[in-house]
């Protein structure tokens, strides 16, 4: 199940702190969202009903289910397979149109197409 960008910006915290008390990313956010207690804590109650989150007590400490890696894998294959009809070909070809790599990214990604080989 996809996540809302305010659940993102919660997972995110989770990902740098894991075992954070959900005090401590109301804290965090407050300032830059504007959320009160509640909101903060109904979104990190909604990323435990989605399993992207385990609750640990005392405390309400928040644990990733979902690995930060697996979350990038796959919003890039929801990507890919929505805006370029499931084609890397596709994907690949507008993003470095519209991105100018280094030589460094260049020789990684040929590395990385012909490990794929």
């Amino acid at each position: 199940m996809a996540l809302f960008e305010s659940e993102q910006k919660i997972m995110n915290i989770i990902w740098r702190n894991e075992g954070i008390k959900a005090s401590d990313i109301y804290r965090i956010l407050k300032d830059s969202t504007g959320w009160a207690r509640n909101t903060a804590y109904t979104i990190i109650t909604r990323c435990i009903d989605k399993g992207y989150i385990r609750r640990e007590d005392p405390g309400f400490r928040c644990f990733s289910l979902v690995s930060l890696e697996e979350e990038q894998k796959s919003k890039v294959q929801e990507l890919i397979s929505n805006l370029y009809d499931n084609s890397v070909f596709n994907f690949l070809s507008a993003f470095t149109a519209s991105h100018k790599l280094s030589k460094n990214e260049k020789k990684e990604l040929k590395r990385m197409i012909d490990k794929m080989e």
